[in-house]
């Protein structure tokens, strides 16, 4: 797969949108409940059984973390997710929220029933990382977006809104 540099000169993004197939999927009705004029700051986790959002005892794991991850999601159903720092400035914002400098590109969309991210990521390094498509299993409630990944599905990672600087909320994705 074939991929290019952004902005940054670390993270990398396929040069090919055919790989983003379930694309197709998107409809706006995924979008219900989901604001697009924010990013959704990771804050706080918790196990869950294997096929729901259903938390398996009180404990939650708070984020102590000094990078956290960031949801963007985009009205067309492109989505970015991002690394970094906890409590980020607005100069920070504006300069990593945007889709040409970093973070993994990805899209949203609907299937069986079931809210799907998939997001062109590294699966795994080695010599050389080895990037693929990581598919997450979101759930909007309110404020709060919780994400599963299909390769831990026993944990539930929260997400609450937080606001936008206006520049950061100017960029657009075409992927």
């Amino acid at each position: 797969m074939k991929t290019r540099y952004l902005d940054n000169n670390k993270t990398r993004v396929p040069t090919d949108n055919q790989v983003f197939g379930n694309r197709v999927l998107f409809n706006s009705d995924v979008l219900k409940g989901i604001d697009t004029d924010v990013v959704y700051e990771e804050i706080y986790g918790y196990l869950s059984q294997k096929d729901n959002f259903i938390p398996l005892g009180k404990q939650k794991n708070y984020n102590t973390q000094m990078q956290v991850g960031y949801y963007r999601f985009y009205e067309n159903g492109c989505v970015n997710f991002f690394i970094l720092e906890k409590d980020f400035n607005a100069a920070q914002q504006e300069r990593n929220i945007n889709p040409e400098y970093d973070g993994s590109r990805g899209v949203l969309y609907q299937k069986e029933g079931t809210r799907k991210v998939d997001l062109f990521a590294i699966k795994s390094y080695g010599l050389k990382p080895n990037y693929d498509i990581i598919t997450r299993i979101i759930e909007i409630k309110g404020d709060s977006l919780f994400e599963k990944s299909m390769k831990d599905p026993n944990s539930v990672r929260v997400y609450a809104k937080r606001k936008l600087s206006p520049m950061a909320s100017a960029y657009t994705a075409d992927w």
